[in-house]
């Protein structure tokens, strides 16, 4: 199994960018994991074998800077990129992967919150047009804010699948960081996602 890492586009958010930058850099062979992104975290590679590709990804708290304004707290992650959660949601960085899978597969994550700080994290701003000109505003939804539960909470968000010959690539969103709004705690995420084929029975 071969793992490739390519240098970071401008705008990770275009499905139809990674597949083309893909098709422009690199030949994919059938059956082998192809991982692509430049995270400013580190990773370990647990297991590389035909039947499970298993990573790593934590984040090195010195690279994680909270930064307090209008009484709300603004995460900011060096590689990452915010304002991707819908508006009135708290303002949480992440980061695209893009992996070569087989046809059929599954995805298991492993996680681990590390205490980091407190604060209550900048909701996304609402985009309003005011006399032809944009202005955004913040306000909280009260589905996410109101709640002691910890957000994100999906282990891995699927974007998009495509293809390039024989081999399936999936594009996958990856949280570094996660916040509680009840208790104002915000933590980073040590992820290990795993990646097994599915065989016919």
């Amino acid at each position: 199994m071969r793992l490739y890492f390519l240098q970071k586009l401008e705008d990770a958010r275009s499905f139809s960018k990674w597949m083309l930058y893909i098709l422009k850099t690199l030949m994919v062979s059938a059956g082998t994991f192809l991982f692509l992104s430049s995270f400013a975290f580190s990773y370990t590679i647990i297991e590389d074998s035909p039947s499970r590709f298993s990573v790593e990804f934590s984040l090195e708290p010195d690279s994680v800077s909270l930064v307090e304004s209008d009484g709300y707290t603004s995460i900011l992650v060096p590689g990452s990129f915010s304002h991707r959660e819908p508006s009135g949601f708290p303002d949480i960085p992440s980061q695209s992967i893009i992996i070569g899978v087989s046809d059929s597969f599954s995805v298991r994550v492993e996680k681990k919150g590390i205490s980091y700080g407190r604060g209550r994290v900048k909701p996304v701003p609402t985009p309003i047009l005011k006399n032809d000109i944009w202005e955004y505003e913040t306000s909280e939804n009260d589905s996410v804010y109101s709640t002691s539960d910890f957000y994100p909470n999906d282990d891995a968000v699927f974007l998009d699948m495509g293809g390039f010959r024989s081999q399936r690539i999936a594009a996958i969103r990856y949280y570094p960081v996660r916040f509680n709004p009840g208790t104002g705690e915000i933590e980073l995420v040590k992820k290990q996602p795993s990646f097994e084929p599915r065989h016919p029975a």
